[in-house]
């Protein structure tokens, strides 16, 4: 990013002080810091522009660095103590002594330690050690890095306006990347940590408020417009679906149906965004926007989740309306081809068209091909079955995606296209949700199989442990809930899709009580399940509510093996 200005000052001879506010991914990040060292500063000299200026401690401009010297005879270890605040560097002093005053670098560091013992102690997995296991306790730890807190100590942070404002709530809006965190990350901080989410949920509000419209993608407390789709929607509607309260439902409801209305709420990469001709034809021309293809179909999932949060409230009306958008997916189903496909303002559908062709940000898709984005209509399941010709032919289609070549066309491929099964894309997000598909096609055990693989295969303990990048914890929330057994393919009606648990035995402890998920048999090669039973009940269906999982203490139990049950299931989600 471009420094707008910088600022170093030397306070006294322990300590140092300064700011740096720059745009880049967003429009203005502002970092301030205050520096304490447990060692006196023996000489410093500052730099402008790469030159000494000499007899100064104080200097402000573009290019600003500091050397310090320290007097290193006693043998004994600088310590450099800094706070960072978005607000002032007086807030970062604050922050500093609230944080660490007092405190040695060992202190610190055994309460880090002691901190996160705890929050992996949420899980407790019985089983022996392995690789997976080792996998699972990292996952958690990313997982849990987010949503980040961007409010200093008094209260005090700064919003998308660049304003600074003042509140009792801390504000979670240092980094949310919501087109990844909404399918998993954000609905495991609502299991694990449901007084975040609610201080989320008023994150959420003041940022419409400051902004006037709910956020897509934050950074530095800043509004960047990336990626696609207004998806806090899923995040509100599932956090109230679960129970999440304490904050004003009917405000944040005005404010989602006010930000899913906007004509136009930005652009990113010079790229138009807003729904303008999303209503106007029903579904996004190509000719009109880039990625149209995955514009449509993620508007059309967020307005599916309004509709939940208009049906929790009783809004009839708005229901009914956000309902029948969902629903404009159906424009751009081509089913000739059996693919999601571009489609101009006149009607005619993109040629040529090639399923296995991408042009990062230039063509139809976003970060996928048509492969990829097709199947992303995790609302409408049913629907979507009947448009490829009933369940056998969708089930053929779903077995094609992991079966096609994992070749990719196109001068420019989106580098996000990774940890290909065929052309399934585990190493990018949209794909997440897709092997869980099967269940509502009736064939559950095909889901086991490949969830399976997945975790097995395309996540270990290297320095390249994942497929792709983590995305501020969504990656690592799919191993997770995956792990576990169940997966929130859906927002907002309170539904976990049933795949195939990775432990014999774990136990999750959650503000209701403790989730326990016994699998004895369970294997690489075990991977299918025989039978499930909640609390003792024998269940013949592969979904499971959020209620009878995490109102009090479940017990949840797979007996597996190595061969499918085709019997088992029958009842979709």
């Amino acid at each position: 990013d471009t420094v707008k200005v910088a600022r170093l000052e030397v306070v006294d001879s322990r300590t140092v002080r300064g700011l740096r506010i720059s745009n880049g991914w967003c429009p203005e990040q502002h970092v301030y810091f205050y520096a304490r060292f447990n060692k006196p500063i023996s000489e410093y000299r500052l730099y402008l522009d790469g030159q000494a200026v000499p007899g100064t401690g104080d200097l402000e401009g573009t290019d600003v660095r500091a050397l310090l010297s320290f007097d290193g005879t006693d043998g004994k270890p600088l310590e450099a103590q800094v706070g960072i605040s978005p607000v002032s560097m007086d807030g970062a002093r604050k922050n500093l002594y609230a944080e660490a005053k007092g405190k040695s670098f060992d202190r610190i560091r055994r309460e880090a330690h002691q901190t996160w013992e705890q929050e992996l102690s949420a899980f407790r997995i019985a089983d022996g050690d392995s690789e997976q296991k080792r996998v699972f306790y990292t996952c958690v730890y990313y997982a849990l890095l987010y949503p980040q807190l961007y409010s200093d100590v008094d209260g005090r942070y700064r919003s998308s306006d660049a304003a600074v404002y003042e509140a009792k709530r801390p504000y979670y809006a240092g980094v949310l990347g919501l087109w990844d965190t909404f399918r998993a990350q954000d609905p495991l901080i609502t299991l694990l940590h449901p007084e975040v989410m609610s201080d989320l949920m008023d994150t959420f509000l003041r940022h419409y408020d400051h902004c006037g419209q709910l956020p897509i993608w934050t950074l530095a407390g800043q509004e960047n417009m990336c990626m696609i789709g207004y998806h806090a929607m899923p995040v509100i509607a599932d956090a109230y679906a679960k129970g999440i309260r304490g904050f004003d439902a009917e405000a944040l409801f005005r404010a989602m149906t006010a930000s899913a209305d906007l004509d136009t709420f930005g652009y990113f990469l010079r790229q138009f965004r807003g729904v303008k001709n999303y209503l106007k034809y029903k579904y996004i021309p190509c000719d009109l926007e880039i990625t149209s293809v995955s514009k449509t179909l993620e508007y059309c999932y967020d307005d599916w989740c309004i509709a939940q949060m208009a049906r929790m409230l009783g809004h009839e009306a708005e229901e009914a309306r956000y309902l029948e958008r969902s629903g404009y997916w159906r424009n751009l189903f081509d089913a000739e081809t059996g693919f999601m496909r571009g489609k101009d303002s006149t009607g005619t559908w993109t040629t040529p068209f090639d399923p296995y062709a991408n042009i990062h940000w230039r063509d139809d898709y976003c970060e996928g091909t048509a492969w990829q984005w097709t199947f992303f209509v995790p609302h409408d399941a049913p629907g979507l079955i009947e448009a490829f010709g009933g369940r056998e032919a969708f089930t053929d289609k779903l077995d094609s995606l992991f079966l096609a070549s994992s070749e990719l066309h196109g001068n420019n491929v989106a580098g996000d296209i990774t940890g290909m099964v065929g052309q399934y894309a585990h190493g990018n997000e949209p794909s997440h949700h897709t092997i869980y598909m099967y269940d509502p096609a009736g064939q559950p055990w095909k889901a086991q199989q490949r969830i399976s693989q997945v975790m097995y295969e395309l996540y270990d303990t290297s320095p390249e442990g994942f497929c792709g990048n983590d995305d501020t914890g969504q990656m690592s929330a799919w191993f997770i809930f995956s792990a576990m057994g169940f997966y929130p393919v859906t927002h907002g009606d309170g539904r976990y899709f049933v795949g195939t648990p990775l432990f014999r035995d774990l136990a999750l402890r959650h503000p209701g009580g403790t989730l326990r998920i016994l699998a004895p048999e369970v294997s690489r090669e075990n991977c299918y399940i025989q039978s499930l039973s909640l609390n003792g009940q024998p269940l013949d269906r592969c979904y499971l509510t959020h209620a009878e999982l995490f109102s009090g203490n479940a017990l949840l139990e797979f007996r597996m093996g190595p061969e499918p049950n085709p019997d088992l299931g029958r009842e979709t989600p």
